[in-house]
């Protein structure tokens, strides 16, 4: 259904269906002067090229073609490092200040990384820093 028809066709055919059903009862004024304005649904995005070349049948014909990606990727969540001691912490904190009847904010507590660099023939000896190698194991 719709065809080639944009999601504000689509969407306006939807509220008319709508209005059909429910009569008198379904109000469009509105909805209809937000429409004109073009205020309703999200941003427009700019297409983005998957592959733009020739495509070339036998010796004497090519013919130009452009392909649009129909879905994009969008950018991975990110995410904050949380200790949960420091969240324990944290909440044994404010009740205890709870307690007092105190409203004094811990300041927010961050998270430590501790990296040991050591030899596997000696475990418990720590590398110097001049003596390390940044590398990665194959096949990881």
């Amino acid at each position: 259904e719709g065809g080639g028809a944009s999601a504000r066709e689509q969407f306006v055919r939807c509220l008319g269906r709508f209005r059909e059903k429910l009569g008198d009862r379904f109000e469009l004024k509105e909805l209809s002067e937000t429409l004109k304005a073009n205020q309703l649904g999200g941003k427009e995005t700019r297409p983005t090229k998957a592959y733009q070349g020739t495509l070339t049948v036998g010796s004497g014909m090519a013919l130009p073609v452009i392909c649009w990606r129909r879905v994009s990727k969008g950018a991975p969540i990110k995410t904050v490092s949380v200790s949960k001691a420091a969240l324990a912490e944290d909440a044994e904190a404010e009740a205890e200040a709870e307690a007092e009847g105190g409203n004094q904010r811990k300041p927010d507590q961050t998270v430590v990384t501790e990296r040991r660099y050591c030899a596997p023939s000696q475990p418990d000896d720590e590398v110097p820093p001049e003596l390390r190698q940044s590398a990665y194991t194959y096949g990881k």
